[in-house]
């Protein structure tokens, strides 16, 4: 899929969107994903700025594990990639 994007010069640019593989690892700092253990309540979080995220595709859903050390079980949340890029000349 295309689209028209207009610079500040009034210059026309085709950009394309489309789904594409980042790294084989790919760390976040800054984000953490929080959820509820089903089973004991306990807040999990996962940092992924310390625990990365294996052949991730922007644009597409991921599976992040959050393990509880009490119920000794692991919860999948599903998260999503997004990318911007801005031309700015």
């Amino acid at each position: 899929m295309f689209f028209n994007y207009y610079n500040s010069e009034g210059d026309v640019l085709k950009v394309k969107v489309g789904n594409t593989e980042l790294s084989k690892r790919v760390y976040l700092p800054g984000v953490f994903i929080n959820c509820e253990c089903p089973e004991c309540s306990q807040e999990l979080t996962k940092d992924l700025g310390s625990s990365c995220l294996d052949y991730p595709i922007v644009n597409e859903e991921v599976e992040v594990t959050l393990y509880c050390d009490g119920c000794d079980i692991e919860v999948s949340k599903k998260i999503i990639i997004r990318m911007e890029v801005e031309i700015l000349n």
